[in-house]
C-alpha cells in the first residue's frame, strides 16, 4: 500500500526499476572487487623485478624507457614553468657495464626520492661495485631531496651521481641553496645546469628511434646562461661549475 499522498508505481514501472537497480549494485560490487592498481602498489611487491606501484606509473605513463618529444621540448625547456618534474636517469654499473636508462615523473613521491627508494632498489647490484648515476632534471632538488639524496649517497659510497637541471627551484630560498650547497659539496657529486650537449645527449638517448627535430635545442642558450650564472652564486667555492 502507497504512502498517503502518493500514487502507485504501475508494476510494469517498477518491475523494471527493480531490474536496473539490481544491475547496478551488480556493477558496484564488481567495481569494488577489482584490483585497484594504485592502492595495491602500496605493497610494493617487487615480483618480475618491478613493484606494483611501479607498474601503475607504467600505465599512467609516469616512468618509462622513452619520453614523449613533446614531454621533453615542454618539461626541460627553461623559458616555461611547469607544475611537474621528471628525471630522466642513465646508470651505470662498474666501468664496462652496459648503461641503462629510464625516466620518472612526480606522482606521491619526489621524483627524486622515487628513483632512490624504488627503482634503484630493484635495479642494484648484490655485489657493491661501483655504480654511476646521471640525472637530468626538470627541476633542481628542493631542500628535502637534497637532504635524502645526501643521505642514501652517504650510505652507499660506492655510487657517484651527476646532477643536471634545467630549471631552478626556489633559488633563492635559504634553505634551497645551502642543502644544494652541501650536496654539491660530497665528494662524488657534481651539480650543474644542463648545458646544449646535455640536451642533445636526451634526445638521442630518451627519444625512441634516436628522432630528428632537436633544433629548439639552440634556442635555449640565452635562458641557460643566466640559469648557469644564478647556479655559480652557490657553488663560487666548488671547481667543477663551468665558468
Amino acid at each position: 500500500m502507497p504512502l498517503v499522498g502518493t500514487a502507485a508505481k504501475p508494476f510494469s514501472s517498477l518491475s523494471s526499476y527493480t531490474t536496473r537497480r539490481r544491475q547496478s549494485l551488480e556493477v558496484c560490487s564488481a567495481v569494488s572487487r577489482a584490483p585497484n592498481p594504485v592502492c595495491r602498489s602500496r605493497k610494493d611487491s617487487t615480483k618480475g623485478g618491478l613493484t606494483e606501484r611501479g607498474k601503475a606509473m607504467h600505465k599512467r605513463q609516469l616512468r618509462g624507457m622513452y619520453i614523449p618529444k613533446e614531454a621533453l621540448k615542454y618539461h626541460f625547456d627553461p623559458r616555461e614553468v611547469s607544475q611537474d618534474t621528471y628525471l630522466l636517469c642513465i646508470l651505470r654499473w662498474g666501468e664496462t657495464g652496459t648503461p641503462w636508462s629510464h625516466w620518472v615523473k612526480n606522482y606521491r613521491y619526489h621524483a627524486e626520492v622515487y628513483f632512490l627508494e624504488k627503482i634503484f632498489q630493484t635495479r642494484k647490484s648484490s655485489k657493491n661495485i661501483n655504480c654511476s648515476i646521471t640525472w637530468y632534471l626538470s627541476w633542481s632538488p628542493c631542500a628535502k631531496c637534497c637532504r635524502k639524496i645526501l643521505n642514501f649517497l652517504k650510505k652507499h659510497s660506492y655510487v657517484s651521481i651527476k646532477i643536471h637541471v634545467a630549471r631552478l627551484f626556489r633559488i633563492d630560498d635559504k634553505e634551497t641553496r645551502q642543502n644544494l650547497k652541501n650536496l654539491g659539496s660530497l665528494v662524488g657529486v657534481t651539480v650543474s645546469v644542463m648545458e646544449i650537449e646535455d640536451y642533445t645527449k636526451c634526445w638521442k638517448t630518451f627519444i625512441r628511434g634516436h628522432a630528428d627535430g632537436d633544433s629548439w635545442i639552440v634556442g635555449l642558450k640565452s635562458e641557460i646562461r643566466k640559469n648557469r650564472l644564478k647556479f655559480q652564486g652557490i657553488f663560487k667555492d666548488l671547481p667543477f661549475i663551468k665558468s
